[in-house]
């Protein structure tokens, strides 16, 4: 199970190793468009084979994502197809997508990934733990229909990385309903997106954050959603 901990300034985060955090949404089923973000870090120094974080919605709190039974699941996966390839100079891990944004569905057991992967974008980046920081990670859903909803996420260039984030930073950007204004550029940027069909979008009431390692493991800061309409 998913355990706080707490660093020497008391900052506290979720660590996670191969494991889900769930929690409903106090407004249920009531909304359209909504954005999940957080501040991360990886707590390892070398590269990570198939890596699997995701921040997605489902369908209840108990057949969730990592359910064999999973009721449905809509996510923003990063880089699922490749490695996270540790860079020491800069103290975080790296990945490439195509300028298309991956997302991943589950029902029952079978998990399907769209990812298109390659090199569109500028290199992105998670934080690693021994830089003592975090970077911001987001995923925004906005529902088009009982059976398609929209999935976009976000990624860190490098010349963003160069700049921290703290909680102020997450929620004023999270905040940015447009998303592309100067201050949100400072720290993260879109993906173009996508258009996924689902069988039932109207019952997505559960937000989902999931990792898919052991070891190592990551540091979740700040999981907040916000609601537009």
């Amino acid at each position: 199970m998913a355990t706080i901990v707490e660093n020497i300034s008391g900052d506290k985060a979720l660590q996670m190793g191969n494991e889900e955090f769930v929690r409903k949404l106090g407004y249920g089923t009531n909304w359209t468009k909504l954005r999940i973000g957080c501040r991360l870090c990886v707590n390892g120094t070398a590269d990570i084979a198939t890596p699997r974080f995701q921040l997605g919605l489902c369908v209840g709190d108990v057949y969730t994502f990592a359910s064999a039974s999973c009721i449905q699941y809509v996510g923003y996966p990063t880089n699922e197809l490749g490695n996270l390839g540790y860079n020491g100079a800069l103290l975080s891990y790296a990945f490439q997508e195509s300028s298309n944004c991956p997302y991943v569905t589950k029902v029952g057991a079978t998990a399907t990934y769209n990812i298109i992967g390659g090199a569109g974008h500028p290199p992105g980046n998670y934080a690693a733990g021994v830089s003592g920081r975090t970077s911001i990670v987001a995923a925004q859903f906005t529902k088009l229909s009982a059976t398609s909803i929209q999935v976009n996420g976000s990624y860190t260039t490098d010349a963003q990385y160069a700049n921290v984030p703290v909680t102020y930073h997450l929620l004023r950007s999270l905040d940015d309903e447009v998303g592309t204004s100067a201050f949100t550029a400072t720290y993260f940027s879109w993906m173009n997106a996508r258009t996924v069909t689902m069988s039932n979008v109207v019952d997505l009431d559960t937000v989902s954050v999931y990792w898919g390692h052991s070891s190592p493991t990551v540091e979740v800061h700040d999981i907040i959603i916000v609601r537009y309409y």
